[in-house]
């Protein structure tokens, strides 16, 4: 086996793994943990192939819109 063949070999490995961990670099159903190997040692083989790690969106918190009075609107009377 020539060393393309392996690297060829290593990259489709890399990408049927995270296929089968939906993206998931880290932690024990991650692809790192498929694969055998540290996750940081994933992430730096993703880059040696030029594969790109799947972000997942960040989470922003929800901002609540809350009309503010105007002029012509009434103030609710409170008991």
């Amino acid at each position: 086996m020539s060393l393309g063949d392996f690297r060829e070999q290593e990259r489709n490995h890399i990408l049927i793994a995270l296929e089968r961990a939906g993206g998931k670099i880290y932690g024990p159903d991650g692809a790192a943990a498929l694969l055998g190997l540290p996750p940081t040692t994933l992430v730096s083989r993703l880059r040696k192939y030029g594969l790109p790690r799947k972000h997942r969106p960040t989470r922003r918190p929800v901002v609540l819109e809350i009309p503010q009075p105007t002029a012509d609107s009434e103030t609710p009377m409170l008991d």
